[in-house]
């Protein structure tokens, strides 16, 4: 079944199709540099104060690779945004609910929060992200601008994906081949951080062989420039780190969720059936299940699972 044309303004459009043609030429790898590139597009297509990206893990948290100053990973609200665009698995918007998701997390007046997806293991599509333009004046964004952020969501979401399908694919690979080099060297995290770390270092040995206060200035502002790239790429990095964990949480169920997380925090069966409101038997088949779908002892599934909560 053929799509429709997307309902946009020519200028939009316009915009949109030089996205496109510079979002693959030049941003498949550079992470920060795409999420700045996509905020300037979003702000040539309506007023964006601020633009934030979140790629999200578990059953709960979301984890800020881009507009915020602090990019850990946090528990979500389950009156928010985030909890909102899961939950329906589409764009948010602040008419849909007069406004309360968005006063749940911010003060901004207008918001649109548009979900990411990516095809899972079944064909289906599953949400991973989110990118959400927020603005101090009211009723700014309108369908031309929703469309359009939608259509750029979408095009993130498959940068993003096809170099996880290149990182899947390269792990095929067999590792340690006579002639390369060795895994540590090898690895992309240690090449990407000794490559930023001696850009710094330049950086300041300029600032100390210079001694003027403009140029010193100037530096600095580089330096402080590098480190948030750096904190918002690695911030991605880790989640990309080691995804077992939350493969393994994201296989139970709902009810076996809720079970793995007191398990996680040491809770004996007896107080998992009064913190859940349900049966010991229940609770005994809700373990046997997790436990199997883990293939591992109590204390370990508690260990996996808050590997996966700290990422």
């Amino acid at each position: 079944m053929s799509q429709l044309p997307l309902r946009v303004s020519t200028q939009t459009a316009a915009v949109l199709h030089e996205a496109h043609n510079t979002i693959t030429a030049r941003f498949a790898y550079d992470r920060y540099g795409l999420y700045e590139y996509v905020r300037v597009v979003a702000g040539r297509i309506a007023r964006v104060d601020a633009f934030h990206v979140g790629l999200l893990h578990g059953s709960n948290r979301v984890r800020f690779v881009y507009g915020h100053d602090d990019p850990v990973s946090r528990a979500y609200p389950p009156n928010g945004q985030v909890a909102w665009v899961v939950r329906h698995k589409q764009t948010y918007r602040v008419s849909y609910d007069a406004g309360a998701a968005l006063r749940a997390e911010s003060a901004a007046a207008d918001v649109v929060t548009v979900p990411l997806f990516r095809r899972d293991r079944t064909g289906g599509r599953r949400i991973f992200g989110m990118l959400s333009m927020y603005c101090s004046v009211p009723d700014v964004y309108d369908d031309n601008a929703v469309h359009a952020f939608e259509w750029l969501a979408g095009l993130v979401a498959r940068v993003l994906a096809r170099h996880q399908e290149d990182l899947d694919a390269l792990r095929l690979l067999p590792a340690d081949l006579p002639g390369l080099a060795s895994s540590s060297t090898r690895d992309p995290v240690v090449e990407y951080l000794a490559s930023r770390v001696a850009s710094l270092r330049r950086t300041a040995e300029d600032v100390l062989v210079g001694g003027e206060l403009t140029l010193a200035a100037a530096h600095l502002q580089q330096v402080v420039t590098s480190c948030v790239e750096i904190q918002s790429e690695l911030a991605e990095m880790s989640l990309r780190a080691d995804d077992g964990p939350e493969q393994r949480f994201l296989a139970l169920t709902p009810a076996e969720q809720r079970v793995a997380l007191l398990v996680a925090d040491g809770h004996t069966n007896q107080r998992l059936a009064q913190e859940l409101g349900i049966s010991a038997n229940t609770v005994k088949t809700h373990l046997k299940n997790i436990l199997r779908k883990y293939a591992m002892d109590r204390a370990q599934v508690a260990e996996d699972v808050q590997r996966h909560l700290v990422r």
